[in-house]
């Protein structure tokens, strides 16, 4: 499916998103005289829902990232599905009170009040939901905005002031139109709900991607339609009754210019959908919803609705354009801060310290990572045999200020096939600070607590070892932590795995992490039920962690623990493969890397791993170009050094 991957290209997506919605309108114009807005509205519905498959078929179905249409409509978890639904309904109420505050006290009293009012609510409660972007300049560039379209209503006023309803009239206009802000200012944050808006590449199992959500929105004002409107015509705000024997007597050309208005429209959602995810839901709602300037503009410019109006009135549309300029100014600014600041990410860390030296320097890099607030790391569970991995990780963990994050030992190690030097032991003895005093959870407990803890699709699993442990999580039952049992909690939770394991090409082995455990990483690749990360041998291999960083002891003043193992583990001076390191770097820096297509991974008898391209794969295999290793070597330099 087609994804903005920029924060540029999501705030062009925003402003045409303004652009449909300040214009659909005109259609409406353009329709008979005699057809009454009723049965426009039929027309206009069904253009939303025909437009909302186009696109979902088209830039929904096509390119190589995310989720095709129908496979993440099928995967799509019920409470999803209904929440989406719900904007649906809630929209469609808001449209049509808002429609009919219109008729009733005039366009100057229904907009300014009406999508004022959803504009602040709106933004207020998408940011709640998914805080992206300075609050302050955003609510500013709001303030400014809401300014606009109150001097949009005033000139309004002014044209209208010889032809106001009574005053009984503009009281139920009022009324309705305040009804129609509320409602209008939810309908997206239920759609928003049931979106991935961290990772619409990859999204979490369960969720939602802009395009079956699109379809979903419109279904739900397609079929409310049948009630809302209905009852709309039999009950009109204005004017006699109307029936569906009227609706089916207009012309083609009248149906088709209804059609093309809920298409416009439809666009424009979509669209906001789309940014929504580089530019945050608050953002995005607020930039569509400064389209009743768009919509003055279509009557000034087009309609010539304000012309002989006195000079006033002018200099009050002046005041308009200059507040919408510098409100949407501000919500621009507002949301490049948010593509630079995103919410870390929950990580657990599953890791063999204590054989090879590259899961010290993942473990430093995570900390590095935490400290810059890309990541959450929740816990580090240890599945070596030894009696001083624990400790060593309670040693890191403490040193880089972060002596509260869970470590796991787990009960059943595995007595794997090395000679590697355990440079665990050693630092033990240097005078470090542990915290947790060798008191260390069982691993399986502790994962299926936090997971439990944590919001759906929120937390990153990194496998640096074998797949022991992650297979008995998977194999685990419901208990009094979650009714769930593992791999329907691991669904809910978990958005992907990264993991380091297995061997590709010419040289292809029965790589060290595989054959440890054969039968556990094959029940993890054939069972966990999210989006997996494979980092393979090869990766590792180009990019070299350099003795020199060690001999400036990381960059830091005082004895460092990662660099002390790192000495212990070889003689000095050495570069070492950077495996480890990179499964963490995927998850803070994934445009570093080369991602294969969709697939499925399998673990053969020996230990071999097999890669098959597979459209309803949730397998991706990565790779490095000739140039990324040079930019990986300096991201995880930098990621472990002060």
């Amino acid at each position: 499916m087609f994804i903005v991957n920029t924060y540029t290209l999501a705030v062009i997506f925003c402003f045409i998103t303004m652009l449909c919605w300040g214009s659909w309108g005109n259609t409406q114009k353009l329709a008979s005289r005699n057809w009454r807005y009723e049965l426009f509205y039929w027309d206009y519905v069904i253009g939303i829902f025909l437009f909302s498959l186009a696109v979902a078929f088209t830039m929904g179905s096509f390119g190589s990232e995310g989720r095709p249409f129908l496979k993440d409509l099928g995967q799509a978890e019920w409470k999803n599905i209904g929440s989406v639904i719900l904007g649906g309904v809630v929209f469609n109420a808001s449209n049509i009170l808002l429609s009919a505050s219109a008729s009733i006290a005039g366009m100057s009293v229904a907009f300014p009040l009406g999508v004022g009012l959803s504009l602040v609510i709106g933004v207020i409660v998408n940011y709640i939901g998914a805080p992206k972007g300075d609050p302050v300049v955003l609510f500013l560039g709001v303030a400014l905005v809401v300014v606009a379209i109150v001097c949009n209503g005033l000139a309004s006023g002014k044209m209208r002031s010889g032809s106001e309803p009574d005053k009984a009239s503009s009281r139920k206009g009022i009324v309705l139109a305040v009804l129609a802000g509320v409602l209008m200012s939810l309908f997206y944050r239920f759609v928003a709900a049931a979106m991935d808006l961290d990772d619409f590449a990859h999204p979490a199992a369960g969720m939602l991607t802009p395009y079956s959500a699109i379809v979903l929105f419109s279904t739900g004002v397609l079929f409310s339609n049948f009630i809302f409107n209905t009852f709309v015509m039999r009950h009109p705000f204005l004017g006699a009754p109307v029936t569906y024997k009227a609706y089916f007597s207009g012309s083609f050309g009248t149906h088709l210019i209804g059609v093309l208005g809920g298409a416009v429209w439809c666009l424009g959602t979509a669209f906001s959908y789309i940014a929504s995810g580089k530019a945050g839901a608050a953002v995005s709602y607020a930039l569509g919803q400064g389209a009743p300037l768009i919509a003055a503009i279509w009557g000034v410019f087009i309609w010539k609705e304000f012309k002989g109006a006195p000079k006033h009135v002018y200099a009050l549309l002046a005041a308009m354009f200059l507040f919408f300029i510098a409100g949407l100014g501000c919500i621009i600014m507002a949301g490049r801060d948010s593509s630079v600041r995103q919410e870390p990410v929950r990580v657990i860390i599953e890791t063999d310290m204590g054989n090879d030296i590259d899961d010290a320097l993942a473990l430093a890099f995570a900390h590095k990572a935490m400290a810059e607030k890309k990541i959450d790391l929740l816990a580090v569970g240890c599945h070596k045999l030894t009696a001083t991995a624990g400790r060593y990780v309670d040693i890191v963990d403490t040193w880089y200020g972060h002596p509260d994050v869970a470590v796991a030992v787990s009960g059943t190690p595995v007595k794997e096939m090395s000679d590697y030097v355990d440079y665990t032991s050693e630092p033990c003895g240097m005078g470090f600070t542990e915290s947790l005093g060798g008191k260390f959870e069982e691993p399986v407990s502790l994962y299926r607590r936090l997971l439990s803890e944590s919001p759906d699709g929120s937390v990153c699993f990194i496998s640096l070892g074998f797949g022991t442990t992650l297979a008995q999580l998977l194999e685990s039952g419901p208990d009094g932590i979650s009714p769930l049992d593992g791999v329907s909690l691991v669904r809910r939770k978990v958005k992907s795995l990264s993991i380091m394991a297995g061997s590709y090409g010419e040289n292809k082995r029965a790589e060290y992490n595989v054959i440890n455990d054969i039968p556990s990483m094959r029940k993890v690749f054939e069972l966990w039920p999210v989006d997996i990360f494979q980092n393979p041998f090869e990766i590792g291999k180009k990019v070299m962690f350099p003795a020199s960083a060690i001999e400036k002891n990381l960059g830091y003043d005082s004895l460092n623990p990662v660099a002390e193992a790192y000495k212990l583990y070889k003689q000095m001076p050495y570069d070492r493969p950077a495996w480890d390191i990179l499964s963490v770097l995927w998850v803070t820096e994934p445009e570093l890397f080369t991602v294969s297509r969709p697939g499925t991974i399998t673990v053969d008898e020996k230990g071999y791993t097999h890669y098959e391209e597979n459209p309803e794969g949730r397998h991706y295999v990565l790779s490095a170009t000739v140039d990324q290793p040079r930019a990986m070597k300096t991201a995880i330099v930098e990621g472990c050094s002060r």
